[in-house]
Order: structure tokens, then C-alpha cells, then sequence
């Protein structure tokens, strides 16, 4: 579960550097396509399941944004290749590695060798130009030996079926031991050249610690940082890995934990990121809103399964409108707040809707038709990218922001007769421009301009338009707390005017 933490790698040139010992070819390049099939067979092995890997739903909710590959089975990868290619890697002592960026899944890594020395190896993991893991490799005078681990009396401590959920109170007691789930022989087979040299239980030791910081400690919000690990040529008690938190800094919530067993000792480097982001109950909101001053209205909140839509949804409802929420991927997210907003005495719909598919038969769904409308639709707004600009980022970004939008209220204006207001949730990035967010603040940008039109030209729309603050939502969220203004604070007034509009044009005519 790699993380950019470390910001300075992001100014690296890529540099082919080979030294005059380094065997590859100069026509040769290492790479590996992470399909969805790879990771499978990676999870399954050493039983690392945690969301943010195997649960496209679920990772939407955590900072990458999708599901990204193990970094230890990068990392792995990336030694057999080294081992199959120099053969000076069967010195191997160290290894220390540091994880940059995330590699998502369905992505083709490329490792490129910087140098290859008679005490040192060092190597880059790269995915589109951009460096996502650096690997240093120490080598020694001799080949490294091995000798089987001393059977043990201790009961067999297994991976958890789903990752443990600790508060970052409690880590620092953390300490245990788990047992490797994956066979040497299973891998063997998936890594040869690295179990070749280092021995088959090593390799599973190895593995057993994407499991260990994914689904033991730090667990469910876990982010594998980097790692500092020595091979022993001496056994130190059992096939089992003995762990333990060495130090934590809540600052930047990290966690480094210690671990030793199976011919390997060393450190690990985690973070713990900050959990999804939870809106206001409806016992909450509605404690805000009259519990008449939304009713004879139905607002269609699009992208209403979480985030603010989700708060949108319930502020609406918790004044006697009706609501009906949107979801593209998420369905049982989307039912979740309809049973919610139901349990309170609210009506809520959900229908499915794609905001880069044609609106009109998607909106032939809807029970009734609709007074407001609340465009939340987004697609993934922090990537990785080499470059100031990315033309295929600015035309998924425009997709959502422009077109869909657009086209949404098109649909609507031919669907109504007495008019309807909109809501076009802008933002500061527009103004601000932080660095790496260049296709978005553009799209945005590009929306205002829209919006600005659509309320010129666009006969029976009325869009009205906020650049919002930061806010906690999945996609704001970073593992080092960052402040946010107050959600309902800023939505609560904007779906008041956005509300009011409507009922404005009604006692006008």
C-alpha cells in the first residue's frame, strides 16, 4: 500500500544510468502488467485482502481513490527480476525500500536498474515515467546461506479474515507474531529467481508482511511506507514473524514497526491513513432545518451515495422534500442512505445514474418529476502524472464537469414546464491552483463559464454556482490531518438559495 510521502521524489528525472556492470541489454526492458487476475493470485497467496486493494467500492473511499497493488508484490517482483539478470544479486544482505506512489491495478510497471556495483544495486519502479518505489540492495562477499527454522510449541497465529480497525491510540502497544499463509512451494513458483537465492521461506516471510501491515497492524487503514530488512543467515526461532511497534509520531501518523523471524529482521515503515469520511446523521442535520421549509419539493441529487450529496440529500429530506439520490458504481452505499433518510419519516429514492452516459433514459427512471437538481458526479481528482498538464486527465475531468453537466441540464429543461434551479458545486482550486490539480481547476473553470451561459441562454434553468472550500469528503481526506471547514456550514445556506429559487418563480407567476 504505497504512499507519496515522500514529496521530493516527485521533482526525480528519470535516468536510464547503466554502469559498465550491469548485464541487461540495452534494448531489454523489464516490465509487468498488474491485472485484476495478478491480484487476485497475490491476495489469495499471502491473504493481504484489505479493501483498498480488492474493493473498486471501498477504495473510492480512501486516498487513491481505485484499487492499487500490493507494494510488497512490486516489490517482489522487482527482486526476481534483479535476480534473474545480475549475478551479483545472489550477495544479497539488505534490502531498503521506499514507496513513492501508488501503482493502481490494471497499470504495467517498468523496472529500470540506476546501478549495479560490486557492494550495491539500485533500482527504480516506474508506471507512465513516473517513480513509485526505490530499491536499494547491499550485497555481500558471499552467497547467503540458509538453515531451517526450529519447530516451535506456539499456536498458530493466522491472518485475519478482514483487516483489523485500530485506533491510532492503540497502536503503539501493538506487538504478536503471525504465521506465513503462503506455502514455500506456492512461492516458488510465483518468484523463483528470489527463492532460488534466498530460500522459499524467506520469500514467504517477505510476503507475510504485506498481510502483516495490511490486515494485522496498522490493519484496515494502513499504508505500507517502506521497509529496512536484513537476511540472517542464522534462524532465529520459528517460521513464524514476530512484531512490534518500535515508534509512532501522531503528527504524521506514522507507524514503524520491528520484526524479525524465518532469516529476516529489520524495520517497516507504515502510515495509518485517517478513516472514510462520515456525514452528519439525520438525528443531526435535522436538529438544523424546519421541518417543513424543503416540503412540496424533489430535488435529484446526483452522486447522492456519500459525500455531500449524501449531506444534501438528508438536509433536504430532513425539511419534508423529497429526495432522490444518484449512484454510478456504490449501490449498497446509495441504499444504505435511502434507509436512513426512510427510517427518520423522509422520502428517498435511488436510481442508478452515469453522468458520462446520455441523460435522458437514464432520467426516465424517476418517479416523478423533479423541482431542484444537485450535481455531485466526479470522477477521481487527485491522480499521479508526470508533467504540468495531461490531455487524457483534462478530457475525463472535462467529461464530468462540462459535458455530463450539461447535458444533465439539458435533459431537465425539456422535462419541465415551470423551470428548475440546479446547484454547480465549483471550487477554490479554480482560484488557488495547487500544484497538480491543473485539468481539474481547468474543467471547473470551464464549468463556471457554462454555467454562466446555461443562465443566459438556457430557457427554464437556473443554475447557481459556490466555489466551495475544502471539505471533509473521501477525496479531500490526507494521512497527515488537514483542516476543513464544517460541511453542513457551508452546504446548509447554498441548498437555501438553491431551494428558494424555484418557490420564487412560483409565487411569481
Amino acid at each position: 500500500m504505497p504512499l507519496g510521502s515522500r514529496k521530493r521524489n516527485d521533482a526525480m528525472k528519470v535516468q536510464m544510468e547503466r554502469s559498465d556492470s550491469m548485464p541487461l541489454p540495452e534494448d531489454r526492458v523489464i516490465n509487468r502488467d498488474f491485472s485484476e487476475d495478478i491480484q487476485q493470485q497475490f491476495a489469495k497467496l499471502t491473504g493481504d485482502r484489505n479493501p483498498m486493494h480488492m474493493d473498486a467500492v471501498a477504495a473510492r473511499r480512501t486516498q487513491p481513490g481505485a484499487p492499487v497493488v500490493h507494494g510488497i508484490h512490486t516489490l517482489l517482483w522487482a527482486l526476481d527480476r534483479m535476480a534473474a539478470e545480475i549475478p551479483g544479486f545472489k550477495r544479497i544482505r539488505k534490502i531498503k525500500t521506499y514507496f513513492f506512489k501508488w501503482i493502481y491495478v490494471n497499470s504495467t510497471a517498468n523496472l529500470v536498474i540506476v546501478s549495479s556495483s560490486e557492494t550495491e544495486i539500485k533500482a527504480r519502479i516506474i508506471v507512465d515515467e513516473i517513480v513509485t518505489a526505490s530499491i536499494t540492495v547491499t550485497l555481500g562477499t558471499s552467497a547467503l546461506k540458509y538453515e531451517a527454522p526450529r519447530s516451535s510449541n506456539r499456536p498458530q497465529q493466522t491472518i485475519p479474515v478482514a483487516a483489523r480497525e485500530l485506533q491510532f491510540s492503540d497502536m503503539a502497544s501493538q506487538s504478536g507474531y503471525i504465521d506465513p499463509l503462503a506455502r514455500p512451494e506456492e512461492i516458488a513458483q510465483l518468484f523463483p529467481q528470489l527463492s532460488h537465492i534466498l530460500h522459499p521461506q524467506r520469500v514467504a516471510a517477505l510476503a507475510t508482511l504485506s498481510p502483516l501491515v495490511g490486515m494485522v497492524c496498522p490493519g484496515l487503514y494502513s499504508i505500507f511506507s517502506g521497509l529496512n530488512i536484513e537476511f540472517e543467515a542464522e534462524q532465529h526461532g520459528d517460521s513464524a514473524i514476530d512484531y512490534r511497534v518500535k515508534s509512532i509520531d501522531e503528527r504524521i501518523r506514522m507507524v514503524n514497526l520491528e520484526i524479525r523471524g524465518s532469516g529476516i529482521s529489520g524495520i517497516v515503515e507504515t502510515f495509518v491513513r485517517l478513516p472514510p469520511a462520515i456525514q452528519m446523521s439525520m438525528d443531526t442535520v435535522s436538529a438544523h432545518v424546519e421541518a417543513n421549509e424543503f416540503s412540496g419539493t424533489h430535488a435529484l441529487i446526483v452522486g447522492g451515495s456519500r459525500g455531500l450529496g449524501e449531506l444534501t440529500a438528508k438536509v433536504i429530506a430532513a425539511g419534508g422534500g423529497r429526495v432522490t439520490i444518484t449512484y454510478a458504481i456504490g449501490s449498497k452505499e446509495a441504499e444504505g442512505v435511502a434507509r436512513e433518510i426512510q427510517q427518520s419519516g423522509g422520502v428517498c429514492d435511488v436510481i442508478a445514474y452515469d453522468a458520462l452516459q446520455p441523460a435522458v433514459p437514464q432520467l426516465q427512471k424517476l418517479s416523478s418529476p423533479v423541482t431542484h437538481a444537485y450535481y455531485y458526479a466526479t470522477g477521481q481528482i487527485f491522480r499521479t502524472k508526470r508533467g504540468i498538464f495531461s490531455k487524457a486527465f483534462h478530457r475525463e475531468f472535462n467529461n464530468f464537469y462540462v459535458e455530463g453537466f450539461f447535458d444533465l441540464c439539458e435533459s431537465l429543461a425539456a422535462s419541465t414546464t415551470s423551470g428548475i434551479s440546479v446547484f454547480y458545486p465549483s471550487s477554490i482550486a479554480v482560484a488557488d491552483r495547487p500544484s497538480d490539480m491543473t485539468e481539474y481547476a481547468m474543467a471547473k473553470t470551464a464549468g463556471e463559464v457554462l454555467c454562466e451561459d446555461i443562465n443566459r441562454f438556457m430557457k427554464g434553468v437556473r443554475v447557481v454556482l459556490h466555489r466551495l472550500p475544502r471539505l471533509p469528503t473521501d477525496q479531500t481526506l490526507s494521512v497527515i490531518p488537514v483542516k476543513c471547514s464544517d460541511p453542513l456550514e457551508i452546504i446548509l445556506p447554498i441548498i437555501r438559495e438553491v431551494q428558494n429559487i424555484r418557490a420564487k418563480n412560483e409565487n411569481q407567476t
